[in-house]
């Protein structure tokens, strides 16, 4: 059950960008909150001043600790509890919640998740250690119901300040998948510190200034010097993220790399970021399958890259073979087994075949697997693994176009 758990995963889209880890998160929907209600807000309802609701949706905005004007604050900085709720516009199976602090930090004292029922469910209670800037990251099992809504409860004698939340799950149905990247070169490196590898995984580099946890070339001066990294899992690319945080403005051109080690180029221009900040590079769907990107940079300075988060489609072979894996480490025999394996082999064989009607040829082949798990299902394969695996079939097809 486990192993069909994770092709779950594989499966699924990261719906408005990003955090978490490689392998099993890299391809959970991860999503900013689109609306917010609370108990109070220091700015107007219309937001038409600072400190209001529409402060904590979106991506994060206010990268430095004080009482900034970008981040949601109550009405009083008395110590009296108060609560902050956000809305997301894609329902999870939700698996975390990140909440991005911006002043007097450790606030938080709760946070309750609301699926789409409307029931509450309190998911985390305790003290929060956060430094400031910092984020709050809470994980816990799968939720049973599909959550839409987090209420992050808070309590401090001062103004307490919030950014942005994130909501993290799965949602079988979605393509999309985000990835940071799980290696990294580049033309030099600084060092130990400062070197291409502390460019992997997500960001842990969240103020501006000339920090060892980010990639920097081994000189400051103005040759051009570039970092590449690469991912686990091929997509086809449709937007790329930057984390920059020394300097500001360095990125001129960004190559994208596909399976076969090619470069393409998707853009050259004028990089504005403001650091820290994310250059955030959006472009039409590659054509290709992408494993890896080459950022290329010049200053006459100190350039610094956290991150690069790569945005895209996975590709439904994939995600067959993926499924195929699943079925082979169930404890069922070797009959039923090959049976199953033979109907996605076809299907995968049926994408490739440019003689034939691809998709639809596919999607009979999966609805044959279907047929035969459900035939299954509660003898030769559990109920529970044979639910996971149609969830999983069913995914595919949607992803085909059925």
């Amino acid at each position: 059950m486990r192993r069909v758990l994770l092709l779950l995963l594989v499966l699924t889209v990261v719906a408005l960008m990003s955090g978490g880890a490689v392998l099993a998160e890299d391809t959970q929907v991860r999503q900013w909150a689109s609306d917010t209600a609370s108990s109070s807000e220091y700015g107007a309802s219309d937001c038409t001043n600072d400190w209001c609701l529409l402060d904590a949706t979106g991506q994060p905005d206010t990268l430095a600790c004080g009482d900034i004007p970008t981040a949601w604050s109550p009405r009083s900085s008395g110590p009296n509890p108060e609560w902050l709720e956000v809305v997301f516009a894609t329902p999870v199976y939700a698996t975390g919640v990140e909440v991005y602090e911006s002043f007097n930090t450790g606030f938080v004292t709760r946070i309750d998740l609301i699926d789409v029922t409307g029931r509450l469910q309190v998911i985390w209670e305790g003290s929060d250690a956060t430094p400031c800037p910092g984020v709050l990251e809470v994980s816990f099992p799968q939720t049973s119901l599909l959550v839409d809504r987090v209420r992050v409860h808070t309590q401090i004698d001062g103004w307490e300040l919030i950014d942005t939340v994130k909501l993290m799950g799965n949602d079988a149905q979605s393509t999309y998948v985000e990835q940071w990247p799980f290696d990294a070169t580049a033309t030099s490196s600084w060092g130990g510190e400062w070197a291409a590898s502390q460019a992997e995984a997500p960001p842990n580099t969240f103020d501006c200034g000339d920090i060892e946890t980010a990639w920097a070339p081994l000189s400051s001066g103005s040759d051009p010097e570039w970092l590449e990294v690469y991912y686990l899992k091929p997509v086809h690319a449709q937007q790329i993220v930057i984390y920059e945080t020394n300097e500001q403005g360095f990125v001129y051109q960004v190559d994208l790399i596909d399976t076969g080690g090619l470069y393409h180029t998707v853009w050259t221009g004028l990089d504005v970021t403001t650091c820290p900040g994310q250059f955030t590079l959006s472009f039409d769907t590659t054509p290709f399958l992408v494993v890896g990107a080459r950022i290329h940079t010049q200053i006459n300075g100190w350039e610094e890259i956290d991150a690069v988060e790569l945005i895209g489609v996975a590709e439904p072979a994939d995600a067959i073979r993926e499924l195929v894996a699943a079925v082979e480490t169930l404890n069922i025999g070797n009959g039923i087994s090959n049976a199953l394996d033979a109907k996605l082999d076809n299907a995968v064989k049926a994408l490739e075949d440019v003689n034939e009607n691809n998709n639809v040829a596919a999607i009979n082949k999966l609805q044959a697997f279907i047929n035969e798990v459900e035939a299954q299902a509660g003898n030769m394969i559990s109920q529970a693994d044979a639910d996971a695996l149609i969830v999983a079939a069913q995914a595919i097809i949607s992803m085909l176009g059925g």
